[in-house]
């Protein structure tokens, strides 16, 4: 799938190595039980729930449920599920998010969420233009402290 990727996005060429260390990192955590958080602010908020909706979702390769689930459930409603990434968009927690902001600060909102949610060997996705967003920054700090790891998205 990578290949593929550089094929059709040749400007990604010069990327190569960070996208296929971003791609362990995401595998190791997967393959070991664990999750992925995602954050960002205003278009990186929107990107944040969409790469959170295709890992909760097929992307491009179909993934079926386990079998054991499968045969727990309506045959009809096994037939219409996929199977999931453990995903969460940390923008999505409004209540949480905006609660925290207000009462103590918005730029540890994120790391907040991180400190209740995350396990040794998630996987922070962290989206910033910039690269330089505190609460994005704030939220990969806490996530290295509990033992995760961090892709950031930064720049164009």
């Amino acid at each position: 799938m990578l290949d593929e990727l550089f094929v059709r996005y040749s400007s990604l060429e010069g990327c190569r190595d960070s996208i296929s260390v971003a791609l362990e990192i995401l595998l190791a955590a997967y393959n070991s039980g664990g999750k992925v958080l995602v954050c960002g602010n205003g278009g990186s908020a929107s990107d944040a729930e969409h790469i959170v909706g295709e890992l909760l979702k097929k992307f491009k390769k179909h993934r079926d449920i386990p079998e054991d689930l499968a045969a727990k459930l309506r045959p009809e409603l096994a037939s219409k599920l996929e199977g999931s990434l453990p995903a969460v968009s940390l923008v999505s927690m409004s209540g949480i998010m905006t609660a925290f902001a207000n009462d103590v600060a918005w730029e540890t909102a994120f790391a907040q969420q991180v400190l209740g949610l995350a396990k040794p060997g998630d996987v922070l996705i962290a989206l910033s233009t910039s690269g330089n967003s505190a609460n994005c920054v704030a939220a990969a700090e806490v996530l290295k402290a509990i033992g995760g790891r961090t892709v950031a998205f930064t720049g164009e």
